[in-house]
């Protein structure tokens, strides 16, 4: 028998979340991506879940596909078996999120028992020369799922697994590098076809698994900016990977960056005492 097929759900290689930790704090950039410290790479917790629930819903959509087009869906592998194959690839930390994710699912699959939307494609993979004021530049990204509704027009749905659906979790990604570069592409690949993006929410925070399917809040002035935003992040880059130390890159020094929603910035730590400090539980930074 064939090797069942175990879809990549992780992210691409020159997407969003690069150019928007460049764009969140230089000092930041160089501590993940250039001198990827220990003490900056932060709670890997929201990662992982979220890694393990995608795997899940991109099989369950994969599968359905095959469905609606008549074709054999065991070609993938199911949703159950892909969390367990995704959660193990992260052990120790993905047996944490093993059972609430597969709770998730089999909640999901009840919720959203039936679908009136055709699938067109599960982890479409875009990698374009995006046309800026410093000349084309590669830019990737990853659909989680494109649907096509009964007008024939095609639908971006991202899967985000929260902790709480609220009204401030769909406004707080009205001005995501990730969203406004996702209506950007959208339109210059799709054109008249596209529809719009949505996110596909799940808040597994409490015991009850919630949903929510809502559109993206428009940004128009930010997307039509896209082009110039990348060439200006990757400026930054550019001149973060080319210091003679890391450790050098700018800092911001903000109670807003420093201290996020979610807590201090993984790197406070390292902003505050600096290269070489011993900490009190026997570290050397």
């Amino acid at each position: 028998m064939p090797e069942k097929v175990l879809l990549n759900t992780g992210p691409s290689a020159r997407g969003a979340h690069r150019i928007q930790l460049a764009l969140t704090c230089a000092a930041l950039y160089a501590f993940q991506r250039v001198v990827q410290h220990p003490a900056a790479l932060g709670d890997r917790g929201p990662l992982v879940r979220g890694s393990i629930g995608h795997a899940g819903l991109a099989h369950h959509y994969a599968r359905l596909g095959c469905v609606q087009r008549g074709t054999d869906p065991d070609v993938f592998y199911t949703p159950h078996a892909a969390i367990d194959l995704v959660a193990d690839s992260f052990a120790p930390m993905g047996n944490q999120f093993r059972k609430l994710n597969h709770d998730a699912y089999d909640a999901y699959g009840r919720f959203y028992a039936v679908e009136r939307h055709f699938i067109e494609g599960v982890e479409c993979l875009v990698d374009v020369q995006v046309p800026t004021p410093d000349g084309p530049i590669r830019f990737t990204q990853r659909w989680d799922l494109v649907t096509k509704d009964d007008a024939g027009r095609l639908w971006i749905h991202d899967h985000k697994f929260v902790a709480k659906i609220e009204a401030k979790t769909v406004m707080r990604y009205a001005l995501s590098i990730q969203f406004t570069s996702m209506v950007w592409l959208a339109h210059h690949i799709l054109k008249e076809r596209f529809g719009g993006v949505k996110l596909n929410l799940i808040g597994v925070g409490s015991e009850r698994t919630s949903f929510q399917r809502v559109t993206v809040p428009p940004a128009p002035d930010a997307v039509r900016r896209f082009p110039a935003t990348l060439a200006a992040a990757e400026r930054r880059i550019a001149a973060i990977e080319a210091l003679a130390s890391p450790w050098d890159a700018e800092r911001v020094y903000s109670e807003q960056v420093c201290m996020t929603p979610y807590g201090p910035c993984s790197a406070m730590e390292l902003c505050r005492w600096g290269q070489g400090h011993l900490t009190a539980d026997g570290r050397t930074l």
